[in-house]
């Protein structure tokens, strides 16, 4: 394996990996909001959202045993043709209901029967500190973040020196 390919697997830093995280989210969550009311957007959020946790899971079984047996170019080409073809089908299929040929005119209105948002008021954060969902949000991210960022950036480079598979 060249040493570039070596030194970006073992030696970046995590935030390095995710670079393209930050801009994908945002273009990714705005489909569900127009195909749902406000009552099911949740859970449409947290099904969309557990694809990632999936691709967490089998990118590292699968990404290493493509790599192993096929060759690291085929690791990138095989993950990226994944995306391709799911593109493919995204793009024909993917319409906003109210163009989208097989919405009917009851679920159109089912998904449109929202009330219109109130105006939202500018809150200082300051004012935030003191509730509990607030306290709850922030000691959670503090005490797992730590733990996650070690898994990304640590336990590869662990299993490269153990396995010396990269």
């Amino acid at each position: 394996m060249p040493w570039r390919v070596r030194l970006l697997v073992s030696e970046s830093p995590a935030p390095r990996w995710g670079w393209a995280r930050p801009e994908i989210f945002p273009p990714r969550s705005r489909p569900w909001p127009n195909g749902s009311p406000r009552s099911e957007r949740a859970l449409a959020t947290g099904i969309f959202n557990s694809g990632s946790n999936i691709g967490a899971i089998v990118a590292p079984l699968a990404v290493p045993y493509i790599a192993f047996h096929f060759g690291w170019q085929w690791a990138f080409i095989l993950t990226g043709a994944i995306g391709l073809v799911w593109l493919a089908f995204w793009i024909p299929i993917y319409a906003r209901p109210e163009l989208h040929p097989r919405v009917t005119k009851e679920e159109l209105a089912y998904i449109q029967s929202d009330p219109p948002d109130p105006p939202a008021a500018k809150i200082p954060w300051v004012q935030l500190i003191p509730y509990r969902q607030t306290s709850a949000f922030a000691i959670g991210k503090a005490l797992t973040d730590p733990i996650w960022w070690f898994y990304l950036y640590w336990l590869p480079r662990s299993c490269d020196r153990i396995t010396d598979l990269i």
